[in-house]
């Protein structure tokens, strides 16, 4: 999977979802993946109402790619229904968590939209497969690893070590 740049002319698409383990997120122009993000969830974050979690994974994803979509109109899909509604709630008869939560994402212009878990192969994969160690986040920023010899290792040390 090749990941496109990203045109801020064109409609943007915010793909969420969340497991019991993780959140992943994509973002989304023309059908193309621009960026992927994941985190795993916390102790405390895996026991919230599912409601919250779900509207968890929307927080994350508009502040991870808030630089991408702040002051832009973006979709956002997930794949539970009731968050639809769930930004047009009066906020003094919300749950303080949720109350917390939807003023995080008041900044955003941003459309909560159904779509079936089914159809969102990039987050529902991403929520999955989200790192539970900080060892495994380590290990998942390793893109490239080159094999370069001993001689050519000792020699890029030297001259290193030379340069002002």
């Amino acid at each position: 999977m090749t990941l496109s740049y990203y045109d801020p002319k064109k409609a943007t698409i915010l793909e969420v979802d969340i497991s019991m383990t993780g959140i992943g997120a994509a973002l989304i122009q023309d059908g193309k993946p621009i960026a992927f993000a994941s985190k795993s969830m916390t102790d405390t974050e895996s026991r919230y109402a599912n409601i919250e979690r779900e509207l968890l994974a929307v927080v994350f994803a508009l502040e991870r790619f808030h630089t991408y979509i702040y002051g832009k109109p973006v979709l956002v899909q997930s794949d539970h229904k009731p968050l639809e509604n769930i930004q047009y709630k009066n906020l003094s008869k919300a749950p303080p968590r949720l109350q917390r939560m939807l003023l995080r994402i008041q900044p955003y212009n941003c459309t909560i939209q159904y779509k079936a878990g089914k159809e969102m192969i990039f987050a529902d994969y991403l929520s999955r497969i989200s790192p539970s160690t900080a060892d495994e986040i380590e290990l998942d920023k390793i893109v490239h690893q080159v094999s370069i010899s001993e001689e050519k290792y000792k020699s890029l040390q030297e001259n290193t070590a030379k340069d002002p």
